[in-house]
């Protein structure tokens, strides 16, 4: 049975610390496939600033390049409207029919995880595997099946979000620690966030 994960997110930017949390996702899962899908629209966020989705699209096919496990897709994209991980997820085990799915989310995404649409049947059709993203404890919340969460230990996280990422663009400062340098060479060329 092939092994399939799947890390959704805005990415508005896709950064290094991104990438360093699918490579251990991958690494401690066996992967053999990493679908990475930028939201349209992502739920229980406020509206997306910054970037258009085809941008966050390439941004994410130049930070991710180089590793053959991983599979830069549009699906929520393409879909109009709010991007629910459970259509992602119907879609995904559509075109991989038989697979074990697995979910990729951080400790900050976790603690109000049945805030999510369809909740459980995210969890009927994936196991829920969890990162540490911040301060927010790598512990099981009352109410989820333990059987369907994994939560992975042994990942540092980068002290870096996209938010702080925006505003250091838009402020003129350094990123380059943060992010690839294809990806930072192509924010520069199209001006994205603000970057001078």
């Amino acid at each position: 049975m092939n092994r399939i994960g799947v890390f959704g997110g805005s990415f508005n930017p896709p950064h290094l610390g991104h990438l360093a949390a699918a490579r251990f996702f991958a690494e401690e899962l066996r992967l053999e496939k990493l679908w990475i899908t930028p939201a349209n629209v992502p739920p229980l966020r406020a509206a997306l600033r910054g970037a258009a989705g085809a941008d966050r699209l390439r941004l994410c096919e130049l930070t991710f390049a180089g590793d053959p496990r991983f599979a830069v897709s549009d699906l929520e994209l393409r879909r109009a409207g709010v991007s629910y991980t459970m259509d992602t997820l119907r879609e995904i085990q559509a075109q991989e029919p038989g697979a074990a799915l697995f979910l990729l989310t951080g400790t900050d995404q976790l603690q109000r995880f049945t805030q999510w649409k369809d909740w459980r049947g995210i969890l009927g059709l994936s196991t829920l595997c969890v990162l540490q993203r911040d301060a927010a404890p790598l512990a099981l919340p009352p109410g989820l099946p333990p059987e369907r969460v994994r939560l992975l230990h042994g990942f540092a996280p980068l002290a870096i979000s996209a938010t702080q990422i925006r505003e250091q663009l838009g402020a003129g400062e350094d990123v380059s620690p943060w992010l690839a340098p294809a990806a930072l060479h192509y924010i520069k060329e199209k001006g994205l966030f603000d970057c001078e």
